[in-house]
């Protein structure tokens, strides 16, 4: 109830800022000298450095390699501070800018690793603001966009979810958006949020397939082609009601949770649940299993409410996440219970596990592939089982193709062209995974080319961006220091969807909070 009460708190605290009753500041990360050399002695610089202290700073001054300020050193003692720091022992950097927000109340905290803090300051280049961005509420991740021969279409939200770099992740997505223009693809990358994006990799994947196959990639990277795909013969949720036309082609009527008006953790648990049969010329082997669909912005909201809780300590939470292994893995295995889509087959005496799909972010209904066994005694009918935390995914489409993958040619394409402030010399920075981040900031946008190789004849062309990497939500750094209970719903399952569920049903229901 404590955790609960404080989250209805922290969301009528956080609605009296956007309605204007109140100031809030937000830190923004450090990543370039001209950012503090514009802002001179203005504001409030919060330093972490490399052995995890914490320093305020009222006053500051930037020269060559060297910082100086005076402020409070804040963690792990509390006393007052006038010195100097070397900027490589400096891990990140955040300025205080104040403002009234009106479209919402930023949270999370843009925390550097090593050698992305103070080295960005030295050599690292942003990308250029050359787009007007409207911030819309609860979005994130980096976003590309595909120029279709007319203009650029929003094709992949990336690495969705990837909030800190112990939880960089890559992923591929098909884009078939994409056209040749002039001999060149060409892919616009964006940043239209209050965070700090570090783009590892961004490069292309062109695959040449036979005429009659759909090609897609599962999480894992591997390329499967698709042949014959047949939809289940039932769906049931987990309340025994059949939603088999929700999900039985690609129509856009989704299958979401029917519980709002009546949600109630005590009594529903905190998952969804379908539960699939297929009917199969096979009893053994492996088939490939289809799921179209998309992520409410539940996650995003379960997020905020985290960061509300982390409130003043969110700065050493997250500096522990990047530096203590445990507390990282703590955050992982909590995205992996309850951020993914697990995927479940009956055997004949038990739901076996046979996957997760990552997630996919709010804004595009995406394909996701994945290879699942079918048991020995599956008697001609695969029973497959979905499982999610409540109302997190829409399901739009399932089937299996019980076809063999054909072989295709895949050509990876590193971006030849670079237009922006960061100029071609960035380019290195997205054509391999690496320790090289490009860094982009709100607003700014980058176009990339690509040369088109030449196509085999006979075959259909289908291309693929591959994105890799993470990014760090700005913060108000408000609030009392709840980590505590922030371990609780890292460590224990569903204690934090018992906390926030209720809001987001409540929210979703037009009830607000």
């Amino acid at each position: 109830m404590r955790l609960r009460n404080f989250l209805v708190a922290s969301t009528i605290a956080a609605l009296c800022c956007l309605s204007g009753c109140s100031p809030i500041h937000t830190f923004k990360e450090v990543t370039r000298r001209s950012q503090l050399q514009q802002n001179g002695e203005k504001g409030t610089l919060v330093v972490v450095t490399r052995d995890g202290s914490e320093y305020w700073l009222t006053a500051f001054e930037l020269k060559d390699s060297t910082l100086g300020g005076v402020g409070e050193q804040t963690a792990p003692v509390h006393k007052e501070f006038a010195g100097h720091f070397s900027l490589d022992s400096i891990e990140c950097l955040y300025l205080r800018e104040g403002g009234f927000f009106k479209s919402m109340v930023f949270v999370g905290l843009a925390v550097s690793a090593i050698s992305l803090g103070a080295n960005a300051l030295l050599d690292k280049k942003g990308l250029s603001a050359n787009d007007v961005i409207s911030y819309p509420p609860m979005k994130s991740c980096p976003y590309v966009y595909a120029f279709d021969g007319t203009g650029f279409k929003f094709s992949s939200e990336t690495f969705a979810g990837s909030i800190f770099r112990g939880a960089e992740r890559t992923v591929i997505d098909r884009i078939d958006a994409l056209k040749p223009v002039n001999g060149s693809y060409v892919l616009k990358l964006t940043n239209e949020r209050m965070e700090t994006d570090y783009v590892n990799e961004l490069t292309v994947s062109v695959v040449d397939a036979p005429e009659d196959v759909e090609v897609l990639a599962s999480d894992d990277g591997v390329f499967h082609t698709l042949k014959s795909t047949v939809p289940p013969i039932s769906c049931m949720d987990q309340d025994s009601v059949s939603v088999l036309d929700d999900v039985q082609a690609a129509d856009g009527m989704f299958w979401e949770v029917r519980k709002r008006e009546r949600f109630s953790v005590e009594t529903s648990g905190y998952v969804d649940r379908l539960e699939a049969e297929f009917h199969l010329r096979k009893d053994n082997g492996s088939v490939k299993l289809l799921v179209s669909g998309r992520n409410t912005e539940l996650a995003a909201f379960a997020f905020d409410r985290i960061s509300a809780l982390c409130g003043s300590g969110y700065a050493r939470w997250i500096y522990r996440l990047e530096h203590d292994p445990a507390q990282g893995k703590s955050l992982r295995r909590f995205l992996l219970r309850e951020g993914l889509l697990h995927v479940y087959v009956w055997n004949g005496t038990d739901w076996q596990a046979a996957g997760v799909i990552m997630d996919s972010g709010a804004e595009l209904v995406k394909d996701h592939i994945l290879v699942v066994p079918v048991p020995l005694r599956a008697q001609g009918v695969l029973r497959v089982r979905l499982e999610c935390t409540a109302d997190l995914w829409r399901i739009d489409r399932l089937a299996v193709d019980e076809s063999e993958d054909v072989d295709v040619t895949c050509t990876s394409l590193a971006a030849t062209g670079l237009s922006g402030s960061a100029g071609e010399d960035a380019l290195p920075l997205l054509a391999t995974r690496d320790d090289r981040y490009l860094i982009a900031m709100p607003g700014d946008s980058v176009v990339l080319s690509f040369a088109v190789p030449v196509s085999a004849t006979g075959l259909k062309r289908t291309c693929f961006v591959k994105a890799t990497g993470y990014y760090h939500h700005w913060s108000t750094f408000a609030g009392e220091d709840n980590t505590r209970e922030v371990n609780n719903i890292l460590e224990i399952p569903g204690y934090g969807a018992r906390a926030y569920l209720p809001l987001w049903f409540a929210r979703e229901a037009g009830g607000g909070f």
